[in-house]
């Protein structure tokens, strides 16, 4: 940056040691409580894709598209929030984007004459267009505070920002020099960009941003931040805020610096993404996706400065960004009706208000709390790519699907849980082998969401003697799941029991072991599999990864869930516990009697087992009871919604 600039930095850091200034902590959120009654509404919903939104009192702007984005053109709309009265600002051809609104004026970029955008503005009062900034160079990111424009220009052949003033007719420049000067925002008389310090660049050629600022009314630029990589900035009254990150992008954190006191506050810090800042008054929002798993997963938090307390605005699923703030009003863009396919650009505007009196922390909107995940296909894989037989395949490929509980309706497009598979060898305990990854199936109804788990090791059902079963678990999330056996031969023959070592302390964790399934007729005589209309079923509990048994007092609730062919889990029945003495150790076993097997009369199905203990971490192993226990590959479900319906 040019010497001027450096000098005002100097001149800063002078007085921050005068009046002692630092880098202020935030105050963590209390745990469970927010300090404000939050009520989140819609403002927009509609086909097609709402972006940019803004807000100025009543008024909330955006820029939508019909279709699919970059295809076609768009448009200015507003809202009035006290009455719903829902309006375009005037067409015209082209694209118009970006507004921004302030009071009665609404700005935005315009491309109806050329490719290069143009700078026009509505005043809503009077209603009537005016254009702002035209011409040959490219002119983006309007922004206003009341009479005076500001935006981005490239007619110097780099990014400057300029300014027009509505009640006088002038234009003027703010910064003009060889960096380029970014995505400009106003309050009052300050106005802050991005700056892109060209001339300097990290090795991984990184260039380093800064914040810099213009007091309209001294005529005179300063320096908030320079020299790392500060981005984003917003302006209100004498508050600037904008994010931070190192420059191994290894911790992010949103700064707010006070004019007036010089004094400079870190109201979030994190590894997760903490991006587009905006400020009004003495609160902060921003984008945050400290619980999503990536960055198309973020929720918007808030930081009030005077009450020095952080607090989540919404944490719907999907995608929530670009908040904007005007008095106890938040809007924003979100994602959750979005769907999966590749021209699918739901995105809508949603908004909350802030009451000002404690409340309780906004819930999770849109996730499942109990889900039925189903393995729909395994895909065995032999040499490269190409399938193979069960006894020649080293790998697989898994695909599942989860649904609304009892439903074949797909779960939410932009809920993106973790979603686990599981895998039993023989008579052994589950365990997880893998986390799925999202994938999509295009199918009748359009696309679907799928989780994916490839490469999933299946070489032990080589062995004709041997199978594997496969179950999946959503965290967090009550699971009704089938179970798929991948063997030659996956019927579970009676096993060699396993007798408890000794007596150990039943803790958090322990293993389930079904230990017998003894199919019987109606009178109670032992029959075969085809034949028999019931079966007897033992299980004992060990300590996790022992062959200690429960103590003898212990009187856990033990659950037996029996699923048929391909369809999901249920509970049909607890078990009633009873002492046993083997090798002259009495330890514990759960009896589940006269449990319901008559479909696997007919050899065309099958039943599988497993067993979970309540308020207990289990693990379990899984028993085929049926005269063939293989899942042969059924026919896919077809879900009867798509996952963008609520």
């Amino acid at each position: 940056m040019k010497s001027a600039k450096s000098l005002i930095v100097a001149s800063l850091l002078a007085l921050a040691l005068m009046v002692g200034m630092g880098l202020k902590p935030a105050i963590s959120v209390a745990t469970g409580e927010s300090p404000y009654t939050i009520t989140e509404f819609f403002v927009v919903t509609g086909s097609g894709a709402q972006t940019c939104p803004d807000i100025s009192g009543n008024i909330v702007v955006w820029a939508e598209q019909a279709g699919w984005l970059g295809g076609q053109d768009s448009d200015v709309y507003a809202i009035d929030l006290s009455n719903g009265q829902q309006f375009v600002i005037p067409r015209a051809s082209g694209q118009q984007w970006d507004p921004r609104v302030s009071g009665n004026l609404v700005v935005w970029n315009d491309y109806r004459s050329d490719g290069n955008g143009d700078i026009y503005a509505y005043d809503l009062e009077q209603e009537r267009e005016f254009a702002v900034a035209t011409g040959p160079a490219y002119q983006k990111f309007p922004a206003v505070s009341g009479t005076i424009i500001v935006w981005q220009d490239y007619r110097s052949g780099n990014w400057d920002i300029y300014a027009y003033d509505v009640s006088s007719g002038q234009e003027f420049p703010i910064a003009t020099d060889p960096d380029h000067e970014m995505i400009p925002r106003i309050s009052g008389n300050l106005v802050v960009w991005e700056v892109q310090e060209v001339q300097r660049k990290e090795p991984d050629g990184r260039i380093h941003r800064g914040v810099y600022g213009y007091d309209l009314e001294q005529k005179q630029e300063f320096a908030v931040a320079s020299g790392g990589f500060q981005h984003a900035p917003d302006v209100s009254g004498r508050r600037i805020v904008w994010s931070d990150s190192l420059s191994d992008a290894s911790e992010r954190s949103i700064h707010v610096l006070d004019m007036d006191t010089r004094m400079e506050t870190v109201i979030a810090r994190g590894t997760w993404n903490l991006t587009s800042p905006a400020i009004d008054g003495d609160l902060v929002v921003w984008s945050d996706n400290r619980e999503g798993t990536g960055y198309d997963m973020n929720d918007i938090y808030g930081y009030d400065l005077r009450k020095q307390q952080e607090f989540p605005v919404t944490r719907a699923i999907g995608n929530q960004t670009l908040p904007a703030i005007d008095g106890m009003r938040v809007v924003w863009l979100d994602s959750r009706n979005q769907g999966v396919g590749k021209y699918d650009y739901n995105l809508h505007i949603y908004g909350a208000t802030l009451e000002d009196k404690p409340g309780p922390i906004v819930p999770i909107i849109g996730a499942l709390s109990e889900v039925d995940a189903k393995i729909e296909m395994v895909w065995p894989k032999g040499v490269g790519a190409a399938s193979a037989a069960v006894t020649e395949a080293d790998r697989a490929n898994i695909s599942a699907y989860l649904f609304r509980p009892g439903t074949l309706d797909i779960a939410p497009c932009q809920w993106s849980p973790t979603v686990r598979l599981w895998s039993a060898l023989n008579n052994e305990q589950a365990r997880p082998v893998a986390v799925a990854m999202p994938g999509v199936r295009y199918i009748g109804l359009g696309a679907v969401r799928t989780w994916e788990f490839n490469n999933v090791d299946v070489s032990a059902a080589r062995d004709p003697l041997s199978k594997i079963y496969f179950f999946v678990t959503v965290d967090g999330v009550n699971t009704h799941t089938n179970v798929w056996a991948h063997g030659a031969d996956a019927r579970t023959y009676f096993p060699q029991q396993v007798i408890p070592g000794g007596i150990g302390v039943a803790g958090d964790r322990l293993d389930a072991k079904i230990q017998i399934v003894w199919p019987h007729d109606a009178q109670g005589n032992l029959r075969s599999v085809t034949d028999a209309s019931l079966v007897n079923i033992g299980v004992d509990v060990f300590v996790s990864g022992s062959l200690l048994s429960v103590p003898p007092e212990w009187n856990g609730t033990v659950r037996l869930y029996r699923s048929l062919n391909n369809g999901v889990e249920e509970v049909v029945a607890i078990g009633r516990k009873r002492l046993t003495t083997a090798d002259g150790l009495t330890y514990p076993r759960w009896d589940f009697n006269n449990v319901d097997v008559g479909a696997a009369t007919d050899p065309l199905n099958k039943y599988y087992f497993r067993v979970a203990i309540d308020v207990v971490n289990t693990t379990s192993n899984v028993w085929s009871h049926g005269a063939d226990g293989r899942t042969y590959f059924p026919n896919i479900d077809v879900p009867t919604s798509g996952c963008t319906q609520g």
